[in-house]
Formats: structure tokens, C-alpha cells, sequence
């Protein structure tokens, strides 16, 4: 029996169910009877919100871009967005390198359609030049013939997104993260690696060895004594099945270190295999906010983990 849902949540669950799978195991597979099963509906009772697939498509493909525009430039104006194009792109490969898996699926949608017969093929033809055009405010502010800087970055990501279709080995879109150092604690004071092996000792300062290896670009190294390739299997996220145990995690919306959109892949990943889980979003929270006990909202939500290791634990 279908769970009692508002039209505008149900609606968006079906978004959502079948965003989750093409992102897992892309467009082809995908038919509306398989999409109602899996969101516990009849296929005439999603057929009410939509009527044949390539409505369902077009909605999933425009709920995709809004989540992704905001993760990556947020909900302001992008005028008034003052990165810089770099900083834009690092933003956008950060944010693309914690979903590879769903990238590549939609990518080769995005390929399928080339075809002009294919119900996606208009949109596509709009949204990379409409979504491009996120960041030309910040082009015009660095360059003096910003049009041809625009050509040139369209060719340019077009490009990588082909060769990583073809060779996803070869292209590494981690590698920043794991081997330069972290813009945001490169702002903190440096610390050398006498100190930062110093506190190792020290329960109550560990936090200056991670300190010092997002300083220096060695946290993999450091930890893992290896490159990223032979760690990213262990990834939680590429682990997920119907049998992962009951998940309760908490992130802040404004981390600056863990990728928010790290958790909402999980979340995606374990609502797609049926896994119980609770997704605790902390508004404006940075990395590390639950050390702020006296935060009423903090201790709401540690009240919540609790009582999820009650009910799940035996």
C-alpha cells in the first residue's frame, strides 16, 4: 500500500527515486512500471504526475541542475558571487568528484542525446549554454574579451568530460584535494611537521597532524601510505547494498573541508537500496560544528543519534 504523500512530495520522491537510479544505473533500464514499484505506487498512480517517460526525464534533469547550481555557486545572484573563475571551476570539480559514478551515467545520457530524435536532445542544447553562463560575470571581471574566454572554456570542459568518458582512469578530479594544499586551512597558521608529529601524542591536539597535512597536501600519504587508487574502493559510498546497517550522519550545509554533497550522495545511495537511515543537515554549520554543545541545535541533534542507536542497536 503507498504511504499517504502530499501531490508536491510525491512528485518529488518520483524525481528524486528516479534521479537515484539513472545515477546508478543509467537512462536505458529505466520504464515507469520499475520507477513505480520502486517509490511503492501503482504505474497508473505515477503516470498522474507523469504521464510518459521523457516528462519524467526533463523533470529529472532540471531537479539534477538545481541541486548542482546551488552546491556549487549557491543560492545567490551569481553576480554577486566574487570567486574567481578558478576558484568556480575548483568549486564545480570538487563538488563532480564526489558523484563520478553519476556524472558518467549522465554524461552518456547527455551523449545519447546528440541525436536530434532523442527527448532530451533540446534541452541539453539549451542547458550548457544557459548553465555556462553561471559563471561569465566572473569572466568579465578577469579578462578583456570575455566572449572568446567563454568559447574557449565551453571547449575545454566539453573536452575533459569526452576524454574522462573514454579513459575515467586517466582523469583524476581528486587529485587536487588530495595532493595540494587545502585553500582553507592554508589560511590558518602553518605548522611545520615537528609539530605536527608532536601532537600526535596528544589526544587533545591531534587535530594539528590533519591541520598540517591539509597545510601540506600529504594527508593520503600520511595516513594511508598510498595513492588514492588504492583506498577510493573502501569509499562508503560505493558500498552501499541492502544489507548496509542502519546509517545516522550529520553534516554542516557550509563544510568547508567534507563536501556537503558528499552526504547527499550517501543519502541517495542508501534510500536507493531501502536502507533505514537519518540525515541530519546542520544549517550554516561548518566542519566540526558538533563540538559546540552549548548550541541548542547541536544538542537536538545529538539527542536525535541517540535515540536512532536505541531503536537500531540491540
Amino acid at each position: 500500500m503507498a504511504r499517504r504523500l502530499s501531490p508536491d512530495a510525491r512528485r518529488a520522491e518520483i524525481i528524486e527515486v528516479a534521479h537515484a537510479t539513472i545515477a546508478k544505473e543509467g537512462y536505458r533500464g529505466l520504464s515507469l512500471r520499475e520507477l513505480a514499484r520502486r517509490c511503492g505506487m501503482s504505474a497508473p498512480g505515477l503516470m498522474h504526475y507523469f504521464p510518459d517517460m521523457p516528462t519524467l526525464l526533463e523533470a529529472v534533469l532540471a531537479h539534477r541542475d538545481e541541486v548542482d547550481i546551488v552546491a556549487i555557486i549557491g543560492g545567490a545572484d551569481p553576480g554577486e558571487d566574487h570567486r574567481s573563475v578558478a576558484e568556480l571551476i575548483d568549486a564545480a570539480a570538487a563538488y563532480y568528484a564526489q558523484r563520478l559514478a553519476e556524472i558518467r551515467q549522465f554524461d552518456t545520457l547527455e551523449a545519447e542525446a546528440l541525436d536530434p530524435n532523442h527527448p532530451a536532445h533540446a534541452w541539453f542544447t539549451e542547458r550548457n549554454q544557459r548553465n555556462l553562463e553561471l559563471i561569465r560575470p566572473a569572466v568579465e571581471r578577469e579578462f578583456d574579451d570575455p566572449d572568446t574566454v567563454m568559447k574557449l572554456l565551453r571547449y575545454l570542459f566539453d573536452g575533459l568530460r569526452l576524454s574522462w568518458m573514454r579513459s575515467p582512469d586517466d582523469i583524476d578530479f581528486t587529485a587536487d584535494w588530495e595532493s595540494k594544499p587545502s585553500p582553507t586551512y592554508t589560511q590558518q597558521p602553518l605548522l611545520t611537521k615537528e609539530e605536527a608529529q608532536a601532537a600526535l601524542g596528544d589526544l587533545s591536539k591531534r587535530g594539528r597532524f590533519y591541520l598540517y597535512t591539509r597545510q601540506q597536501g600529504v594527508w593520503p600519504q600520511e595516513v594511508a601510505g598510498a595513492d588514492s587508487k588504492n583506498y577510493k574502493s573502501y569509499c562508503p559510498v560505493r558500498n552501499v547494498s541492502r544489507t548496509y546497517p542502519p546509517t545516522f550522519f550529520l553534516h554542516g550545509d557550509a563544510d568547508t573541508d567534507v563536501p556537503f554533497s558528499q552526504s547527499e550522495e550517501m543519502a541517495r545511495e542508501l534510500k536507493l537500496h531501502g536502507v533505514k537511515y537519518e540525515f541530519f543537515r546542520m544549517p550554516q554549520g561548518r566542519h566540526g560544528f558538533d563540538a559546540a554543545m552549548d548550541d541548542p541545535l547541536v544538542s537536538a541533534a545529538l539527542d536525535r543519534v541517540i535515540k536512532f542507536i536505541q531503536k537500531y542497536v540491540r
